[in-house]
């Protein structure tokens, strides 16, 4: 027999071991002040500026679209439904936890993996669709990309960086890391 009008208690839609990490952190927010998990939040935010200047990696775009969801969401708190009020604090706490697919801070994909995927989930529960996250968006609104090196045999004059672009045997290649070794 199906329902019509089945009033679902949790959001959908999310990988059971996602769903699951989302459920307990939205168990362990529920004694913190929605100010705490926006200030956890910035601070999570900033770590992601933080990692960018020290590897290139950190997509700091995407964590600041969270972040002003968030920031949107608390503005709207007393509109949200006091069944969606929960899990709108666990997608907080879940963007600050370190229980991710992906390393936030040392992935191409850190907060693209499940942290914009469980955000959506919650907001389109919370029937906040307005605010979901469209990485496409996100994403197009990134500064130009670094620009790429092409070495010459005799030596490179630009030092090589985390989140440089080189052309190398015409292919192109990110730098990811960098470590100081003996010159030859």
């Amino acid at each position: 027999m199906r329902y019509k009008n089945r009033t679902l208690f949790f959001p959908t839609g999310l990988a059971k071991n996602v769903f699951s990490t989302l459920n307990q952190c939205q168990q362990d927010a529920e004694g913190i002040s929605l100010e705490e998990l926006l200030i956890n939040a910035d601070e999570h935010v900033e770590k992601a500026h933080q990692a960018h200047t020290r590897n290139g990696i950190a997509n700091v775009k995407v964590a600041e679209a969270i972040y002003g969801v968030f920031k949107a969401v608390v503005v709207d708190w007393d509109n949200i439904s006091s069944l969606a009020q929960p899990w709108c604090k666990g997608m907080m706490r879940y963007f600050t936890s370190s229980d991710d697919e992906e390393d936030d801070f040392n992935s191409l994909i850190g907060f693209d993996d499940d942290d914009v995927e469980v955000v959506n989930a919650c907001l389109v529960f919370a029937r906040r669709e307005d605010l979901c996250i469209k990485l496409g968006e996100v994403e197009a609104k990134k500064k130009a990309p670094r620009p790429v090196i092409k070495p010459k045999f005799s030596s490179i004059k630009t030092p090589l960086t985390p989140g440089l672009r080189v052309l190398c045997r015409d292919a192109e290649w990110l730098v990811t890391r960098v470590d100081i070794t003996q010159g030859i």
